[in-house]
C-alpha cells in the first residue's frame, strides 16, 4: 500500500515537472524523466501491471523513449492482458505511423474494458477508435 502511494507520487511529481518544464524551456522533455520513471518502476511490485502501463503511457504521450514505453507495455501484458496496456499500444503505434495495428490494439482494449467497471477508459478508448478508424 505504501509502496503504490510512493509511486503514485513519483509520477505526479515527474508529470508536474513536465509540465513546468514544458512551459520554460521545450517541448520534449529529457531523457532524464523516463530515467525517473524507470528508477519508481524498479520499486513496483512484480505483479503490478498496472505502474508499467501508466509509465508507458506517460512517455508515449510525452513522444519520447518510445522503444521503452514499448518494452513496459510488453512487460505489463505479460503480467495481465489489460484494457490500459493496450490503449497504450495503440497510441504507440500511431506516433510510429501505423493506424491499423492502433485500431486493432484499441479494439483489444475495448473488448476487454467493456468487462470492468472503468466507464472512463471505455469511453477514452472509444473515442480514439472513432477518431482514427477513418
Amino acid at each position: 500500500m505504501i509502496k503504490k502511494l510512493l509511486i503514485s507520487i513519483t509520477f505526479l511529481c515527474v508529470t508536474m515537472s513536465f509540465t513546468q518544464a514544458n512551459i520554460v524551456e521545450e517541448d520534449k522533455p529529457l531523457s532524464k524523466n523516463t530515467q525517473e520513471l524507470s528508477e519508481a518502476l524498479t520499486h513496483a511490485a512484480e505483479d503490478d501491471y498496472e505502474v508499467y502501463a501508466k509509465s508507458a503511457q506517460i512517455i508515449v504521450n510525452w513522444n519520447t523513449d518510445l522503444e521503452t514505453a514499448k518494452e513496459w507495455i510488453d512487460t505489463s501484458l505479460e503480467i495481465e492482458e489489460n484494457a490500459l496496456a493496450y490503449e497504450v499500444l495503440g497510441d504507440f503505434y500511431l506516433h510510429q505511423g501505423n493506424n491499423e495495428m492502433a485500431i486493432d490494439s484499441y479494439e483489444k482494449s475495448l473488448s476487454i474494458v467493456m468487462f470492468d467497471a472503468d466507464a472512463t477508459l471505455e469511453a477514452r478508448v472509444q473515442r480514439k477508435i472513432l477518431a482514427f478508424n477513418r
